[in-house]
């Protein structure tokens, strides 16, 4: 963990502290917790060692101590507690989840649209891949749909901190991230009620977002199309405005299995992945997705 004075030289921190337009300077150290004191009374914003922010909430200094406080709200974060129990964060096909593992791998995709967000092209742990493998299509899409998960926390949090400087009372992270997966799931059932092809501009429409100043066209179209496949419907290839129901015999995956290959993407640390990003710096080549492949199979073995 970076000292105090470490983050503060870190322009990373000093971008991450001003979008809530606080000072860098008040910010504080617990072990894996950067705590920021804000200029709202007893109110604080919490980020992990990477800058992602992770609560914003009010001590009652009355009944508990910063602390005791720092240390509870990492825990939750972290594991499933009391708080949050196993089965009661996100849903299928994120059980295996904590709030963390959403976070962290959202921040270690990045992606490239191209096509008016048809055609994407994804950075994984600094490496870049080609998606041209039929049978790592869904691995690909769950990505996409972490990386929507991960984007909609970040606009919480910013509008959290609004909020409750404001004094307004608003909805925990897991009932937002929850509503979020729900409408996702209603509007592609809406959809697929009248044969309609899921499109990301209307779904934005249906959570009161702008496509506009919203630009996540082609990581939606990936979520949309998953939990399309999941309802057991496809695109018309013959009509790509409309869907159609697939074939019975054709195999469907059990997502939450993938979702839980993905977490070993965890496994490089960030010190590692330091290290790639700075011998890639200069140098942005894609990679064939049979390395992907061959970093899965490595998964599967390991796992089986």
């Amino acid at each position: 963990m970076m000292t105090r004075e470490e983050i503060m030289q870190d322009m990373k921190f000093r971008e991450a502290c001003s979008k809530y337009g606080i000072y860098w300077r008040n910010c504080e150290v617990y072990e894996e917790v950067i705590v920021l004191d804000t200029p709202i009374t007893d109110l604080y914003v919490l980020m992990d060692k990477n800058y992602n922010t992770f609560c914003i909430d009010k001590l009652n200094f009355e009944v508990e101590d910063l602390e005791d406080f720092i240390t509870e709200k990492y825990e939750v974060y972290c594991n499933f507690t009391d708080v949050v129990p196993y089965g009661e964060n996100f849903g299928y096909p994120f059980e295996e989840y904590t709030l963390k593992n959403i976070i962290d791998l959202a921040s270690r995709i990045e992606v490239i649209e191209t096509n008016h967000g048809h055609s994407l092209s994804m950075q994984i742990n600094g490496e870049w891949y080609k998606r041209d493998e039929e049978e790592l299509e869904d691995y690909f899409k769950l990505l996409s749909y972490i990386k929507f998960l991960g984007e909609e926390i970040k606009q919480y949090f910013l509008l959290s901190y609004h909020m409750k400087a404001m004094r307004f009372e608003v909805p925990d992270i897991y009932t937002y991230v929850r509503t979020i997966t729900g409408k996702l799931l209603d509007y592609v059932s809406n959809c697929t009620a009248i044969s309609n092809r899921p499109i990301p501009s209307e779904f934005l429409k249906f959570i009161g977002q702008s496509s506009i100043e919203t630009d996540m066209s082609g990581i939606l179209y990936d979520a949309l199309n998953l939990l399309l496949n999941e309802e057991g419907y496809e695109i018309d290839k013959e009509n790509p405005d409309k869907v159609k129901i697939i074939d019975n015999n054709k195999h469907r995956p059990d997502y939450s299995k993938l979702a839980v290959d993905l977490l070993r993407i965890l496994d490089v640390t960030d010190e590692e992945l330091k290290q790639t990003e700075e011998e890639n710096r200069t140098l942005r080549k894609e990679k064939n997705s049979e390395n992907f492949k061959y970093w899965l199979n490595k998964i599967s073995a390991k796992t089986e």
